[in-house]
């Protein structure tokens, strides 16, 4: 399936299917098997990282905390409020923070997790990262 986006007058493709041509990402041999090995003896490997983060609407300002798969193309739906929710009704924005994760299990439980989390824990972890909330969607969309 192809994504694509506009930004300014431009339209970018934000599709990944020329990962599945490489060979290293698009499947792994069972070990045991690496000789010979026949099309059922090999798994697919998951090649793009989980990603949690944090938006904020301003420093110290509304926080919100999601996880996604697709980090540019997520918090550019959050900047363009396609979604009506919290985040367009409130102007949260600005990423400030995240963190990679390998699979979606552990990237659902540190969101959880974090959700759980008194404000000002996050506002610290935030402060670690990105002591002075700039928006760091500039960075992860180059």
């Amino acid at each position: 399936m192809d994504h694509a986006r506009v930004e300014g007058g431009e339209v970018v493709n934000l599709s990944f299917e020329w990962l599945a041509t490489l060979p290293a990402f698009n499947s792994a041999v069972i070990p045991g098997r690496r000789e010979a090995a026949s099309p059922e003896s090999r798994a697919t490997v998951n090649c793009l990282p989980y990603y949690v983060y944090l938006l904020a609407s301003r420093k110290n300002g509304t926080l919100y905390t999601g996880v996604t798969r697709d980090l540019v193309g997520r918090t550019y739906q959050h900047k363009t409020k396609v979604k009506l929710g919290f985040t367009s009704r409130y102007g949260v924005t600005r990423l400030v923070r995240y963190e990679v994760h390998d699979d979606s299990i552990n990237a659902i439980a540190r969101e959880k997790e974090l959700k759980k989390w008194r404000r000002a824990w996050k506002i610290r972890l935030i402060e670690e990262m990105n002591a002075d909330w700039r928006d760091l969607y500039d960075e992860v969309s180059r």
